[in-house]
């Protein structure tokens, strides 16, 4: 097969879209993946919840400025407009969100490669996006990354069309919207904005000065991330510590590289790639010759997304730790050009070959996530039976960490009196997260009434309590973390800490 160069047309958009929905709704019906959408919200998308579905929108603008969570306002302002036209925010339709925006983002991407592929070629980039395992994972979080990867493909989109546009729209109107909601959606949107701007510059048509002022509108982005100084700031200030995150290592870096570009389908591209040239060696045929057509048009606006993770490598180095796979997400995107680009090289055989290893993949990425989430929701119903089972009305929780007390709370509303998280901070291991969790738990007290916070020194005046400790690695508390109880194990996480006899209770 050779590249072609030609624009997608609308009906063949249609066809690839609706081919998408079909394979992705399949693949969750196969694998009764319904449990990914119904499973309980998790730590981060209370956040979201509680700044999207639970204020005005001037009490959640002014509550985000406060440090109730640590981002740009894009995101809640996506959720709050959702929540409007489905009548209400709930598990179901946040995760059909992140996984809409997805779905749009492979869609995009197919339009992109179209631009330098055939269909065939074009098609299995799209859907190795779909099948990679970190897209997968964040499909159905309602957080940022779904919309963040539809954003950066819906700029490169704009971008990539600025030559051929005639309308106020397309040459101005679009790409401004498109940067704003790409540069606000989180603070690393901004990274994205930039790979792909710098892309632009060295590859649209006609000299650097026209690509500078095709380009121009672009920079309300930045003029909008700008302007969220003030919430920066005040989030800034509701933390103690700049962040949670361990410094990386060279070790954890190498990982997360391997993890976002050599997926199972660049692998299996690249064998495909190695073996059609000694095939054709073999066989005295001669080797297509490898052009550098994807280094221009829509491939080379997605290939640029490869510097994103470097981009935030050096950041964690120079500036603070950020070295967190989902922060990468946009640096997939640049692999479905190595898919495409092996596809347009290689014989019908190797194609049906990859498409195989890409359904695959894609299959069983989804079964793994599937499984994480059974799993999480029977630990989270088991966690509320036990608790039912045995504690009094009079009983104190103590959660070990939020993410463990907001799904409770959310469940059980009527344990907020008698529910409270933990000030962690020296009585475990990871101090950072102790230390944020403190920060905001304080900051959500004082907007939202919880959680309630109580330290060790109050919990000593106490004759018993139970603590629920976090399922998270790394969550469990130090040994002797209450010296002078006795400690009685009555579920895997639930645990009862009662007085020893005649200990005289500690002073407060």
């Amino acid at each position: 097969m050779n590249e072609r160069s030609e624009q997608v047309t609308a009906g063949e958009l249609v066809l690839v879209a609706s081919a998408l929905a079909i394979i992705i709704a399949a693949e969750l019906i196969l694998l009764r993946g319904s449990v990914l959408f119904t499973q309980p919200l998790w730590l981060d998308e209370h956040h979201t919840l509680l700044l999207a579905g639970r204020q005005t929108l001037g009490d959640s603008m002014r509550s985000l400025a406060a440090g109730s969570d640590f981002n740009p306002p894009g995101l809640y302002l996506l959720y709050r407009l959702a929540g409007t036209i489905l009548g209400g925010l709930a598990e179901v339709n946040m995760r059909a969100v992140s996984l809409t925006s997805v779905w749009l983002a492979c869609v995009g991407t197919f339009a992109l490669l179209r631009t330098r592929f055939d269909r065939v070629g074009s098609f299995l980039g799209a859907l190795a996006v779909w099948a990679h395992p970190l897209v997968v994972a964040e499909a159905f979080d309602a957080r940022f990354y779904g919309p963040w990867l539809f954003y950066a493909v819906l700029f490169a989109l704009t971008v990539e069309g600025l030559p051929r546009a005639r309308s106020l729209f397309g040459q101005a109107i679009a790409p401004a919207l498109a940067s704003v909601l790409l540069c606000t959606i989180h603070y690393f949107g901004v990274v994205s904005w930039a790979a792909i701007i710098v892309a632009a510059l060295f590859t649209l048509p006609e000299g650097v000065g026209h690509r500078v002022r095709l380009l121009a509108p672009t920079i309300l982005g930045p003029v909008a991330l700008a302007c969220c100084l003030p919430f920066y700031l005040g989030q800034r200030q509701a933390l103690t510590i700049p962040t949670w995150i361990s410094p990386p290592t060279l070790r954890s870096l190498v990982f997360l590289l391997a993890f976002v570009f050599v997926s199972p389908t660049v692998v299996a591209s690249l064998i495909c790639s190695r073996v059609s040239q000694d095939v054709a060696r073999i066989r005295g045929l001669a080797i297509p010759s490898r052009s550098v057509k994807p280094l221009v048009g829509g491939p080379a606006l997605l290939l640029s997304l490869a510097s994103v993770p470097f981009a935030l490598i050096a950041f964690s180095l120079m500036v603070q730790p950020v070295s967190i796979a989902r922060y990468w997400i946009t640096g997939v995107l640049a692999t479905a050009v190595i898919v495409a680009w092996v596809a347009s090289h290689v014989g019908s055989s190797y194609v049906a070959f990859l498409y195989l290893v890409t359904g695959v993949a894609g299959i069983v990425t989804l079964h793994v996530n599937v499984n994480g989430a059974v799993e999480r929701t029977g630990d989270f119903q088991s966690n509320l039976r036990n608790i039912e089972r045995y504690s009094s009305a009079t009983d104190l929780i103590v959660a070990h960490r939020r993410h463990s007390l907001y799904p409770l709370l959310r469940a059980a509303p009527g344990l907020a009196d008698r529910a409270v998280v933990l000030d962690a901070v020296g009585l475990d291991m990871d101090a950072r997260k102790s230390q944020v969790e403190l920060d905001v738990a304080r900051v959500h007290l004082r907007l939202y009434g919880f959680p309630h916070i109580i330290d060790a020194a109050t919990l000593d005046t106490r004759q018993s309590f139970l603590v629920l400790e976090s399922p998270d690695e790394g969550d469990t508390l130090r040994s002797g973390a209450f010296p002078g109880f006795d400690v009685d194990s009555l579920a895997p996480r639930l645990r009862r800490y009662v007085r020893r006899a005649n200990r005289p209770v500690a002073a407060h």
